[in-house]
């Protein structure tokens, strides 16, 4: 696969297993919030989420909600940098997640101009 395939793939999981979100998140004892991006695909398949994370880098762990079902697994990409690329790069490939993939590259600029 080349590279344009490899985005497009990523494309596919986002699109169908995964979620574009930002994190609020306070630290213990401060009044205000920071948010945190998060690019994260779900399934139960261990090594379709290794190839991502070989390829892509992030993390696969393990997701213990619900105990009584299969253990689902997670992807996810955690820098600001590392989703901003891997969003622009296979953002042309998405469908359903597109307009999710949009607002987070535009919060995501829109901190990188802030922080000049």
């Amino acid at each position: 696969m080349d590279a344009a395939e490899h985005y497009a793939y990523l494309a596919a999981m986002v699109d169908g297993e995964g979620t574009i979100t930002l994190l609020r998140h306070r630290k213990y004892q401060r009044a205000t919030y920071q948010y945190r991006p998060r690019l994260i695909v779900s399934n139960t398949h261990r090594g379709m989420l290794e190839v991502l994370r070989h390829r892509h880098g992030g993390s696969v762990v393990e997701n213990h909600r619900l105990a009584s079902l299969k253990l689902a697994l997670l992807w996810r990409v955690c820098g600001f940098a590392e989703i901003h690329r891997l969003l622009r790069a296979c953002r042309p490939y998405l469908l359903i997640k597109a307009q999710h993939a949009d607002l987070m590259l535009e919060f995501l600029m829109a901190r990188e101009r802030a922080r000049r």
